[in-house]
């Protein structure tokens, strides 16, 4: 059967927009405007000069770390549920030590550290030189230390080792912070890294993945963008860029666990649709009061293993690239995150001020349209559920602001 397409005209804009302002009743249908991430455009704007190569072309597979992760505290007697995760698939261990003196052969007893990677979060100078005693030289390229943005504490004492720094902005997604807050503290922190280290392929990002899909997509793709840029314009030559992704609880409810695993699965599809290296879904039962359960967090292992391997996105590299809205949100990203990445960088005022404002002002836009109305959550201020067998408990803090989930507002 042969198709005559002599018959098919070409779309014309104007009519298009007419229809769709006709249908919807409304004279800015086409437009999209965001105020919390700063964005307006207008989605029947053909720009032909819209497509940002995000550098990972090359690469045959889309494949990607499947993460968990564990608080080191008090309470810490052995590694067993360490080693069931490993078991169920996960390759690489996020920890968060809050111990003030870990038993590290007993944290890493029976892992074999030739098939996974380790990223280490510490909160004291004790703890990491405690680590540096049981570091061998051998593993050294199979760990990542986890750093502060604004705080480089830890960096000189692995500048002469293998071991590799993430760059961790998940805390200012989860306290409010929008795409180019968090986007633009990373780049600051890498310029000032490779001021020190002056070798970008031991710099990573760890950065936290919201609900938008696409805006969330697009975050991605322009922190990849931007790093490359970056660079380059620092004549460096660049490597391929290694992003984790995090999902977080900001709109997880303790009383809703079958919608957090929906919301946990379109995060992880925006997440290695935007092109992470690594893929971490907290268990939502972390941050409850009886912490994180085997059955959550077997769960958002499983998610990723579906992602990974029955949805077939290891095939395809920024499957997202060329689509008009995608590629204009990644645009309006980049400039915002630039522009502020350059007040950053030029201003002669404390960094982390400057950043805390206009984060608490964007934090109080996004509590504003919640307790408004104007931000919809299923399960948790729409057609919320009863069920009161979990609840928050020791929500963490970045920059003295608590974590923002949403779920804590109902109660204030």
């Amino acid at each position: 059967m042969k198709i005559d397409l002599a018959n098919f005209e070409v779309p014309n804009i104007e009519s298009w927009k007419a229809q769709v302002q006709q249908e919807t009743n409304k004279d800015k249908a086409i437009i999209y405007e965001n105020n919390i991430e700063d964005i307006q455009i207008d989605l029947s704007n053909k720009d032909s000069n819209c497509d940002f190569q995000t550098g990972k072309e090359s690469l045959k597979d889309n494949e990607w770390d499947i993460a968990v992760s564990f608080i080191v505290n008090e309470s810490f007697v052995d590694n067993k549920s360490i080693l069931k995760c490993l078991e169920q698939g996960a390759n690489h261990i996020y920890l968060n030590i809050s111990i003030s003196n870990p038993n590290w052969n007993r944290i890493f007893e029976n892992i074999i550290f030739d098939y996974i990677h380790v990223t280490i979060a510490f909160e004291t100078e004790l703890q990491i030189h405690s680590f540096r005693d049981f570091l061998l030289k051998e593993n050294e390229k199979d760990f990542t230390i986890s750093i502060d943005p604004f705080c480089f504490t830890f960096v000189e004492l692995f500048k002469d080792t293998k071991v590799s720094y993430s760059l961790n902005a998940f805390g200012l997604e989860q306290i409010g912070a929008n795409t180019y807050q968090q986007v633009a503290s990373l780049l600051y922190a890498g310029e000032q890294m490779l001021q020190q280290l002056i070798r970008p392929e031991k710099i990573k990002f760890e950065i936290g993945i919201g609900s938008d899909f696409f805006i969330e997509i697009s975050k991605i793709r322009a922190l990849k963008w931007l790093w490359k840029h970056l660079l380059t314009e620092n004549d460096f030559e660049y490597n391929e860029i290694q992003i984790m992704g995090r999902s977080g609880w900001s709109n997880k409810s303790t009383r809703d666990p079958h919608t957090n695993i929906l919301r946990q699965t379109t995060e992880g599809l925006s997440a290695v649709s935007g092109g992470v290296s690594c893929l971490l879904l907290h268990a939502t039962s972390e941050l409850s009061k009886d912490s994180s359960t085997w059955f959550d967090q077997r769960m958002a292992l499983n998610i990723s293993h579906i992602l990974r391997e029955e949805s077939y996105l290891t095939r395809v590299n920024d499957p997202l690239k060329g689509s008009h809205v995608t590629e204009l949100l990644s645009k309006e990203i980049i400039l915002n995150s630039w522009n502020l990445f350059l007040k950053l960088i030029y201003s002669e005022t404390d960094k982390v001020d400057i950043l805390l404002q206009e984060v608490e002002k964007t934090r109080k836009q996004k509590i504003d349209a919640y307790v408004q109305g104007q931000k919809k959550l299923l399960g948790i201020n729409l057609f919320s559920v009863n069920n009161k067998e979990m609840e928050w408990c020791n929500i963490p803090d970045y920059l003295e602001l608590e974590y923002l989930i949403y779920e804590k507002l109902n109660k204030q």
